[in-house]
């Protein structure tokens, strides 16, 4: 049985595996090994442990037991009843981010254990709520970039740098040649892919390209 999670905002909530329990969908099922082990199924659909969940719903709470008011855009509504929502709804982001679903299909992929998430619910009640954690969190250290232990918490010690990528439009080749070398079904238009390498501490120079678990190319 897995431990309930500390108060926060006031309230007790589930277990992460708890919330994660009745949802079986999304594309990067597939990749469900980590150097021969077993991802749990938090991984698989968000990209974080459960550990690291507890960590940042213990900031993204406060904007989550909140949401704005039909009627008012600009007016916040404090949740009263079924305050599980909130950690719901915020695990449902998280999968957003990690599973990327198309509008159409977000109603299917978009499910925890109590909730199936439309277009209409996440941008209505989820998004607004995204934004204004995303205003205050917190978690880069920019002052230990350079330093030689410098490993947060949420990456293991052999990670050693960010990777992030980004593409660029090219226009539609005649040949399929090299036509299939653009398209790109996760940003669903034709595209190259180019990593990017950031300088985040003194071993970057030795880091290499990471195994992309999505549609990236």
């Amino acid at each position: 049985m897995a431990a309930r999670l500390p108060h926060a905002a006031g309230h007790d909530w589930e277990p992460w595996e708890e919330v994660a329990a009745g949802s079986s969908k999304g594309r990067s099922f597939r990749h469900s090994s980590r150097g021969g082990g077993q991802l749990s199924t938090c991984e698989i659909q968000t990209g974080y442990a459960p550990s690291v969940l507890t960590e940042l719903w213990s900031s993204a709470a406060p904007h989550f037991v909140r949401h704005r008011d039909k009627n008012s855009r600009s007016t916040w509504v404090h949740r009263t009843k079924q305050m599980w929502r909130s950690q719901h709804y915020f695990y449902v982001l998280l999968m957003y981010i990690h599973l990327y679903p198309p509008h159409n299909n977000m109603v299917d992929i978009l499910v925890t254990s109590r909730v199936h998430v439309d277009f209409n619910c996440f941008y209505k009640m989820i998004l607004p709520s995204a934004h204004s954690w995303s205003l205050v969190i917190d978690e880069i250290r920019w002052e230990a970039r350079l330093d030689l232990d410098n490993h947060h918490p949420f990456f293991p010690y052999l990670h050693t740098v960010i990777w992030d990528s980004t593409c660029f439009m090219v226009e539609k080749p005649t040949d399929w040649t090299f036509g299939r070398l653009v398209v790109n079904g996760h940003y669903g238009k034709l595209t190259y892919v180019q990593n990017i390498r950031p300088i985040c501490n003194m071993h970057e120079q030795t880091s290499t390209p990471p195994c992309h678990t999505t549609h990236d190319t």
